[in-house]
Formats: C-alpha cells, structure tokens, sequence
C-alpha cells in the first residue's frame, strides 16, 4: 500500500510502500484487513476553530513573562521511555528508510516548511507527513500486539484566530489533533495543537499563538488538565506545555538532528493513553451525559455554571450535580488549590459547617490520576529541581469539593428588596464566620455572593461562598481581630484600597468596604431585576473604569476624599436610574464604613459588622413601610402600588398590561391595617416579614353565616418575587349569628 503526499508546492508523489521495507509496517498475511492502521484514513479537510478570544492582551502578558525554560520536560518527564510499549529510537530504527534515513541524519519525507504566498500547501504536506508517520507507529504497535487507542487520531489543517501578547488578532492557519472521522473539529475535539512557520526567527510569535490557543482548549475542554502544544519553525521544534501553573518549553531542537525527540512527542500525543496527554480521565461520558464520583459516589453533572477564563491560577469549574437517590441539587467545585496554603478550603468550611448562609460541605477529596498519584503541578519542580526559576512556579493540586446548597448568581434578584436582603445575609454570614470561628472572607465579589432558596421560606436568601482567599485571624489587643495574607488576594474591582496598596494586615473592615464596591457595580451594571442589563454602557468607559485596574488612588480619592455632595454627584453619573432609591443606602455604608472618625483617638473608626447590619435593616424597614403606604394611597386611582421605586413611565406602562381581578359589589372601603413584623435574637430583620397582607374592604353588617361572610381586597406577597400583588380573600369570621 502506498501513501497519498502532497509536497510544499502542492505537486503530488508517492513514496516508497511500507511493505517492501525491512520495518515491515503492513505484514503480507494481514494485508487485506481495512481497518485502522491497516488502511490510512479518510482525507482530512480544512476545519475553521471558532473566534472566541479566551485570552486578552493582560492574560497573554502573565503567559509570557511566567514562562520557565525546562529543556528535559518532554523525554524525562512528560514522555519518558518507560510510557512506551516500544521506544522512539526502536521506532525510528525499524522505520530507517522508510520515514528517517539513519545515515544522513534526516527525515525523507518531511516536507520543506519554506516561505510562501499560499500557506495552504505547506499545511497539508505537513500533516500528511504527520499522519502517514502516525499510521506507521501504530501499525508496528499492531504487529506486536500492542494496545492502541480505541479510536484512531488523525492531524488535520486548521483555521483560527489567535491573541498576541501585543493585543492583536491575527488569523493563522495551523494544524490539530483530534479523534479520527469527526465531521467538524472543535476546540473541543482538539488534543494537540501545532502552529507553523516558515523560519526560525519566527518561534517566538508561534509560541504566542499557541497560547492563544492553549487559552481556548482550557475553555473548551472540561476535563483538561494540562495541554501540549507544538512549534515548527524552518527546522526547529520546540513544545509547550501549560497547566495551571503556567506554560514550560523545552528546549529547541532540530527536526532533523534530533528525530528521536521529534518521534517521541509525535507517538505520545497519537499512541498514548489520553490520560497522559493532558486529559481528565476520572469525568466519564455514558450516553450524552457526564459523570464524576466523588467520595465514593457518582454524581451526574447536569449543567457548568461557572469557569475561569485564564490559564494560570485555581481554574475553578462549577458543576451542578444530582445523585441517582436524591432530587436534591448539589454544586461540584473542581479547583486547582495551591497546595502551600494551610488551612485549605476544605478545612475552612469544615470549621464553618452549620453558620447560616455559608456554603455546607458534603465532601472534599483529591482527584487522582489513573495510577493513583494525585492530579499537581509540583512534579514539574519535583523532577527538575535545579532549574532556574522553577521555585517560583506554583503548586497547585486539583481537588474536588461537593457544596450545598444549590445558589443562583446575585445578578438574578428579583427586585431591589430582594437583593439587600442577600447582600444583609452575606455580611451577617461573613461576620459569624469572623466572630465565631476567626475566619475572614478576603475575596468580597459579585461571584461569591449568591442567591439561595432557603427551606420553608417564601424568599430567596443570601449564600456566602468560595473561601479559597479565606485566612485565620487572631486576636490583637484592644483591637479587632486581624490575619495577615502574605500576598494582594481578593478581586480586584473589589479590593479595598490599602489591599490595593499593598496591605498584608487583613481585618474584617477590608471586606466591609468590599461589600460596598460590589452593591456599587451591581447598580451600575444593571438596568432591572433577573439578570437586565443595562443598555448601551460599557463599566470600562464610566467613571468606575480606573477601580478595574486596581487604581487605589482614584478609589481612596472618591471613597474617602469627596464630601457627602460630591460623592452623590458621583453615584448619580454611574448608578442606573433603576436603583436611584439606592443611593442613600450607599452614602449610609460609605459613612459608617469609611468615615467615621473616632474624636477622642482623632482616628478612623474601624466599622463592625453590626454597625453596617443596622444600615441595611434601617434601610429594609424604610422600604417595606413606604410600599404598604404605596399600597394604601394608590388603591384609590385602581392602580397597583409602585415597587421597588419603579418610577420610569415605561416601566409602569409594561406592568399595567395585566388584567386586575373584578371586586365584588357588596366591598367596600376599609382603613389600612398591617401585620406587625417579629424581630428575631440575631437580627432586626427576620423571616416573620416576608408576607404581609394588608386589607381594605369593610363588611356593611355582620356575617350571620359562614356563607354570608363577605369577600374584601388586599394586596399579598408574592412568594416567586416578593412583589406585591392584588388579590380578594373571604373574610375570616369567628362567630355566627
């Protein structure tokens, strides 16, 4: 049998056949067998990667300056001799005139990767090189009945834009590697990436793009550990490897001098079991649908809520799970903790287990690779100890931890009230972690404050979560307890702004300020309730652009610096005119947070938290007093009452569109009278308030019967949004005549 080659300048040629060499690649007795690698596959075609730009020029920048050089990664640690069946050289010996000539030091058939107006010619010689070589590797693993993959991987050319650490797109054609006989490769689908150039001044642009897209695969790719990209540039090759620590070279090799270096990357990536190549073997597929055993029991995972987007760091995936003997939903976080970090996560929310509006763990493990040895970036270190640099290269462990309860994302409240009281739940849950088990938060933000549905309650509830920045405080005399972070944690747009200094002394009025950066997005983000956004407005062209970038001079100017007027003046240029009844809420945070003055010590006076939980139950009971009179004065003009100060005429107009129930003609009007609300011990506000019905109708006489009872109207709680509707109840009567 012959293979089909193309060369660079697109002229067809056929070379020698495989079966007349001493390599014996098709044996004469098993000629007639058609399958793989018997018989080559089927033409590749020119699949197009979709444009989704994972990585930004500040993410390609840290790829870039992070970068370590390891020059024996791949054939003493990645792909050593003993992963192989039959080693590279035992390969290259028995293919000796075939693919390689031993005497000259040269590949045969390796195509020319010269410069050329149309790069297409070059991309398609290469990978049938690369494909022809594979098919030839597996067939003398075949021979000696070796195992091989259950499903045959095959190079094909590739279309796609990648990021450069300068900022720029640009479209390049390059060459992946994927499973056999898809009819359209994704970055899904990709199991190795290659990026071509024509000479070798060009290999530091080639390893930009193959950040750009090992940034993709990471996206795309759940159940990606690590990936492996290759660079080709004139004769030199050089491989990539990124995990969650960062990206590591090799070293650079001529294809030619070096072919055993070449043969081993080129068998590991298409001969290996995948496991080994960077895949996450422990998340199986059965059917369409994914599973992950944790603890000894299989969850199935039934929709990612969450990923991050960059390729160093944690690389936090949000599952949400269910179990075969529960309805119940469960969040499955897959993270990649820093396994230098004492307590871990795991052992924080052990110690938070049963305070209120804390995430409860169910279990936490280590994810292990399939020969037992857990899932870090430390083997790196471990095997190349004398490397430089390499004692700056993070070591992270992935780990696995199932979370309850199921939280939606704070974007989705359903209206303002709603949303001060998750945010009054956050703060009183970050301050019982702080009081009672001498935990701080340290990462305040939009992502880790969440909305939950509590049992037995009408309304959703505030849920606190994500203690991977968390640390242990202990006491200072005649002061609050304090912790000490050795690096800047937190989120940055949230940060408070001596962490943006560089503060390593962490209190809890670090995250009080946090919480009001984050109410302060909210309502310059959003134009409504469940998750509306705000039309034709970029948060990076408004005034709170500079705290994106961590500038804590701009953030200490106006948080600290502007008076009462000018400050209001600043909110009104950011907030949307949906929360403009928010405002005084902020102007009240901001000066029980950071403004008040302690006059004896002539000192800022460090905020508690039941100072800023005072500011929002004050603020919660001026909201529900104003809607009940609302209730009241509006019933008159037939209209329902305004909620959440909607005042914006369109907003009215929209929600006069339904249908309001036809009183009865025996009802009459009545005064207002209003449930009185219970005060629990922990907090002026409690869960007696979540439904409250105000009446208005009056009985001409009294009921004589049950039947006689007359009907009135009210205006009731909504349970799904705590809005307040119209509704007609019969009038309970506890005597007859």
């Amino acid at each position: 049998m012959s293979f089909h080659k193309v060369d660079c300048r697109g002229a067809e040629y056929t070379p020698c056949d495989a079966s007349n060499t001493k390599s014996c690649t098709c044996a004469d007795e098993i000629k007639s067998d058609s399958r793989y690698p018997y018989s080559p596959l089927s033409s590749p075609i020119l699949h197009t990667l979709p444009t989704r730009h994972h990585m930004d020029k500040d993410s390609a920048l840290d790829v870039e300056k992070t970068s370590l050089l390891v020059p024996g990664i791949v054939h003493h640690g990645l792909f050593s001799n003993d992963k192989f069946a039959i080693t590279p050289r035992t390969i290259l010996i028995e293919l000796d005139q075939v693919f390689y000539d031993l005497g000259r030091r040269m590949w045969l058939q390796y195509p020319t990767l010269c410069a050329s107006p149309v790069h297409t010619p070059r991309e398609y010689a290469l990978i049938n090189f690369l494909n022809d070589f594979t098919r030839a590797c597996c067939t003398i693993y075949a021979n000696k009945a070796h195992p091989l993959p259950v499903c045959a991987r095959q190079w094909v050319v590739t279309d796609s834009t990648r990021i450069l650490s300068n900022g720029d797109a640009v479209s390049t054609l390059g060459i992946a590697l994927a499973d056999a006989g898809l009819s359209g490769v994704q970055w899904s689908d990709v199991l190795c990436d290659v990026q071509v150039a024509s000479t070798a001044t060009d290999m530091p642009e080639v390893m930009q793009r193959l950040s750009s897209g090992a940034a993709n695969v990471f996206m795309a790719q759940e159940d990606r550990m690590s990936h492996v990209g290759i660079a080709l540039a004139g004769d030199d090759l050089q491989i990539a490897y990124f995990d969650r620590a960062g990206r590591a070279l090799s070293g650079v090799y001529n294809i030619h001098e070096h072919a055993v270096f070449f043969a081993r990357t080129i068998m590991a990536l298409t001969i290996l079991d995948k496991s080994l190549i960077g895949k996450d073997m422990s998340i199986v597929s059965r059917d369409g649908r994914r599973f992950v055993t944790v603890g000894g029991l299989e969850y199935e995972i039934v929709e990612t809520l969450s990923m991050t987007k960059s390729i160093r760091g944690r690389g936090t995936i949000c599952w949400r799970c269910r179990r075969s003997d529960s309805d119940e939903d469960f969040v499955i976080k897959n993270v990649w903790a820093d396994m230098r970090r004492t307590p871990s996560e795991g052992e924080l929310l052990s110690e938070a287990r049963g305070i209120a509006g804390i995430a409860d763990l169910v279990c936490d493990e280590a994810v292990l690779r399939p020969d037992g040895r857990p899932c870090n970036t430390a083997w790196v270190l471990d095997m190349f100890a004398g490397v430089d640099g390499l004692s700056g290269r993070s070591h992270l462990e992935l780990r696995r931890l199932v979370l309850r309860p199921y939280a939606r994302p704070l974007a989705e409240f359903s209206s303002k009230d709603e949303l001060l009281r998750v945010f009054r739940d956050a703060v009183a849950a970050h301050g019982d972690l702080y009081e009672r088990e001498d935990i701080l938060h340290c990462d305040i933000s939009d992502n880790n404050i969440m909305i939950r549905q509590q049992a037995g309650s009408k309304f959703r509830r505030g849920l606190l979560i994500d203690l991977d920045c968390a640390i242990k405080v202990t006491d200072v005399p005649g002061k609050l307890k304090q912790g000490y972070s050795a690096r800047r944690t937190g989120t940055i747009p949230y940060m408070a702004y001596d962490v943006l200094w560089g503060c390593v002394r962490r209190g809890p009025w670090h995250d009080l300020e946090s919480f009001i950066y984050v109410l302060m997005v909210v309502c310059a983000s959003y134009s409504g309730p469940s998750n509306t956004p705000r039309k034709n407005f970029d948060l990076r062209a408004c005034p709170l652009a500079p705290w994106l970038e961590g500038d804590a001079n701009h953030k200490c100017r106006i948080m600290m610096g502007f008076d009462d007027v000018a400050f209001r003046t600043f909110l009104d240029s950011v907030f949307d005119p949906y929360f403009d009844d928010l405002k005084d809420l902020v102007c009240d945070l901001r000066a029980v947070i950071l403004r008040t003055t302690n006059e004896e010590l002539d000192e800022r006076q460090l905020p508690c938290h039941t100072d800023v939980l005072s500011v929002f139950d004050r603020h919660i009971r001026a909201r529900q007093a104003a809607l009940v009179i609302s209730a009241n004065t509006q019933l008159e003009t037939g209209r329902s009452p305004s909620v959440d100060g909607d005042n914006d005429p369109e907003r009215r107009k929209r929600k006069r569109g339904g249908v309001r129930p036809k009183a009865p003609d025996t009802a009459k009007p009545r005064a207002s009278r209003t449930r009185g609300k219970a005060a629990s011990s922990s907090s002026e506000y409690s869960d007696d308030s979540e439904r409250t019905l105000v009446a208005h109708g009056r009985p001409a006489k009294k009921a004589k019967t049950v039947a006689d009872a007359e009907n009135v109207v009210g205006w009731e709680r909504s349970p799904d949004t705590g809005r307040l509707i119209r509704c007609w109840r019969r009038r309970k009567v506890d005597h007859l005549a």
